[in-house]
């Protein structure tokens, strides 16, 4: 099972090249579970970028508050 979402995450990371690829997608083609496990992984990943993206933001913000501060102090 672990290999198989390595697969899917190798994908989405574009790590499969050439005939791997081609393999591995003919196979989402005719596995609608594999398919499905793929877009949910890529829904995931695109979650995790969202949070990831709006902490960083947050911790941007803060760390120029505090500079801000201590301008003004």
């Amino acid at each position: 099972m672990e290999e198989f979402y390595s697969q899917i995450d190798a994908y989405l990371q574009g790590s499969l090249q050439g005939e791997e690829r081609t393999a591995f997608e003919q196979q989402m083609q005719s596995d609608a579970d594999l398919s499905r496990a793929v877009e949910e992984q890529r829904k995931a990943m695109q979650l995790l970028d969202i949070v990831h993206n709006s902490r960083l933001k947050a911790n941007l913000q803060e760390q120029e508050r505090i500079c801000l501060e201590e301008m003004d102090a």
